[in-house]
């Protein structure tokens, strides 16, 4: 009952790369029977035997429909199949750390820059936005069933038609759309800056997506120079 290498998937054991060490044995008691279960010839579609962690614990494992053989090729295309496997999941696990990591970076910029961006899947209806986005209308992030039309009860009744109109024309046309408009948020007043613009998903998908950022701040600074311009103007007409 030695072996060099055993394979099994990670929710029984993982082992570092750089440990030799043993994880368990198995139960002396139970040796002889396993030894005969896994005699050449013998069709096993149940396994049950007992271990000894390192830990002095005894535990049993068992195991059901169960291949046997002496096959060094299958056992070799069996062995490259799980090592495969595993690269596979350990690519994956690293993609979706990248991607958390890419979201984290997208959120901080996002808060910095007060803006946020979303896509909409004109093929599959799917559609997303960005935390920063719930946040510009008051909301708690993803607190609403989202899709193209989410936020435009918050869009101020003196823009609503206007809005919806452009952004309905864009859809129709699939045509790029840039555009600043007001929204309510409670009792405050906010400019909103939309941009969207059309592009492919790696399966040839068709998506709108952009960005929605808050300008109060900038729209508020134009109208002080506007204001400003003004009255300097109006004092050089009367002098």
């Amino acid at each position: 009952m030695e072996t060099e290498g055993l394979f099994c998937s990670d929710v029984m054991f993982s082992l570092p790369d750089d440990d030799a060490g043993t994880r368990a044995i198995f139960h002396p008691d139970d040796v002889a029977s396993v030894r005969e279960s896994l005699a050449p010839g013998t069709t096993l579609g149940y396994l049950e035997f007992r271990i000894i962690t390192t830990y002095g614990e005894v535990r049993t494992v068992v195991g059901e429909n169960i291949t046997i053989t002496e096959d060094e090729t299958a056992l070799e295309a069996w062995q490259q199949g799980v090592m495969q496997s595993l690269l596979q999941e350990r690519e994956k696990k690293a993609e979706q750390a990248h991607l958390q990591l890419l979201k984290e970076i997208s959120d901080i910029t996002n808060r910095f820059n007060q803006s946020g961006t979303w896509y909409y899947n004109a093929a599959t209806g799917q559609t997303w936005y960005a935390d920063a986005i719930f946040r510009m209308h008051g909301l708690p992030p993803q607190s609403l069933n989202v899709h193209l039309h989410t936020f435009h009860p918050f869009i101020h009744p003196e823009d609503q038609d206007l809005v919806i109109a452009f952004t309905d024309k864009a859809l129709h046309d699939k045509a790029p759309l840039h555009m600043d408009y007001r929204i309510v948020v409670g009792d405050q007043e906010r400019w909103l800056a939309y941009r969207a613009h059309w592009f492919y998903s790696a399966k040839g998908e068709p998506v709108l997506g952009g960005s929605y950022q808050d300008v109060t701040a900038q729209k508020a600074a134009q109208r002080e120079l506007e204001d400003h311009k003004a009255v300097v103007q109006f004092q050089w007409e009367e002098a």
